[in-house]
């Protein structure tokens, strides 16, 4: 799989629309089957631009999900690297609000944790979206990558300044499929205990109500 080359066509494709005007930062997604420093460097090479990106669980856009694919957003605004001086910049040119997109490890734990100290390492009603990096549902290594470097337990904050809020949704495509329950104990990222019973224990009632017998040795790591 060559992922340079896909790198490189996504970035043709997203700045097409875009015309004349100059990609200044973009985003990557990417499959875990996919070298992900290499492409974020392709892309970076691509578009001139500086890109921060990470593994997923499947690739969503506009034209719908695909699977052991990779996706790319680009955008034509003004970009610094350090916040406190590009904030200062950006504000001196009228660009007065500012928001991070933070992509995190999904398998770390502390993606709360790092959204507190973005919070408090940038300034008040700081905006921050984004989310956790996936491996397709292996449960297995995430990575996180930006200028042309990707790793597992990483993180990357992209900030951006712009004369308006950025305008925030929250939304899923999550629907209930079994009773209501309650994580009564959990360390991290990790559920110890639901409705105070051991959680693997619960696991193993779903997965039999669906027909599948659920063990140590078939639930992974």
């Amino acid at each position: 799989m060559d992922s340079r080359a896909a790198a490189a066509e996504a970035v043709r494709m997203a700045q097409a629309p875009l015309d004349d005007a100059r990609s200044s930062f973009g985003i990557l997604f990417a499959s875990p089957k996919h070298d992900l420093g290499a492409a974020l460097a392709a892309a970076e090479q691509a578009s001139g631009a500086a890109f921060v990106g990470c593994t997923t669980a499947g690739e969503i856009t506009e034209k719908g999900l695909t699977k052991g694919h990779l996706a790319v957003m680009v955008a034509a605004r003004q970009l610094g690297a350090g916040f406190t001086r590009a904030a200062k910049a950006a504000a001196g040119q009228g660009f007065g609000m500012s928001s991070t997109v933070l992509l995190v490890d999904g398998l770390n734990g502390v993606g709360e944790e790092l959204v507190g100290h973005v919070l408090g390492a940038t300034r008040a009603f700081q905006q921050v979206v984004g989310g956790a990096a996936g491996d397709d549902g292996a449960f297995k290594a995430t990575y996180v990558g930006a200028a042309g470097r990707a790793s597992t337990d990483s993180a990357a904050a992209l900030h951006t300044f712009s004369r308006k809020p950025w305008g925030v949704g929250v939304d899923h495509g999550l629907r209930p499929t079994w009773r209501r329950m309650r994580v009564t104990r959990s360390h991290a990222n990790v559920v110890q205990l639901i409705d105070g019973r051991p959680a693997f224990d619960v696991y193993k009632e779903f997965a039999a109500s669906r027909g599948t017998k659920l063990t140590a040795d078939n639930a992974g790591p």
